[in-house]
C-alpha cells in the first residue's frame, strides 16, 4: 500500500497534503490549527489480480489543548475500489 500526499487542482497543479483548518461543514469553517485537514491518494496491487488500484483520500484530525488527536474523520470511496477489483476480475 502506497501513499501520495496531495491534491490535484483544476488546472494540473499538485498541492501538499496537509493544510490547517477546516471547510466543512461550510458554515462551521475555520483557519484553527488545531484541526488539519488530509488530502491523499493511497494505492495498492489487488493480490488476485495483480493489477493497480487507488483511491482519493480526505480527512479531518482534531488536535486538543495538550497536542493529542482527538478525533479524527475519514472519507474515501470503498465501493470506487470494489468497482476496480470486479472491473479486473473481467
Amino acid at each position: 500500500i502506497k501513499w501520495k500526499g496531495g491534491i490535484v487542482l483544476p488546472d494540473g497543479q499538485t498541492e501538499t497534503a496537509y493544510w490547517s483548518g477546516s471547510v466543512f461543514p461550510e458554515a462551521n469553517a475555520s483557519m484553527s490549527p488545531d484541526a488539519i485537514r488530509v488530502y491523499g491518494t493511497w494505492t495498492a496491487t489487488h493480490t488476485e489480480t495483480g493489477k493497480t488500484i487507488g483511491v482519493k483520500y480526505y480527512s479531518i484530525v482534531s488536535v486538543d489543548d495538550s497536542g493529542q488527536i482527538a478525533s479524527a474523520s475519514e472519507y474515501f470511496d470503498v465501493n470506487g475500489l470494489a468497482a476496480q477489483i470486479a472491473a479486473s476480475e473481467e
